[in-house]
């Protein structure tokens, strides 16, 4: 099981990551972004729109992601 130990500083964009005992990496990103578990919660507060799709910058295990988020129309 791996362990994963991620800090963020959003005002500076620095990003600490640690996996299991491997030593820390730090990372600069530009702009804000999410961890993989705030994404899901992000998108609940969007404004989405049908077939609109719409990118969400997260950092997950250690890279920076665009989370694609597709809707379909309300049924």
């Amino acid at each position: 099981m791996a362990r994963r130990f991620t800090t963020s500083d959003q005002s500076s964009g620095k990003i600490s990551y640690k996996k299991n005992d491997l030593k820390v990496e730090k990372f600069q990103v530009s702009g804000g972004v999410h961890n993989d578990f705030s994404t899901f919660f992000f998108t609940r507060v969007l404004q989405l729109e049908p077939d609109k799709p719409i990118l969400v910058p997260t950092f997950a295990y250690g890279k920076n992601h665009e989370v694609l988020v597709v809707t379909g129309k309300k049924k």
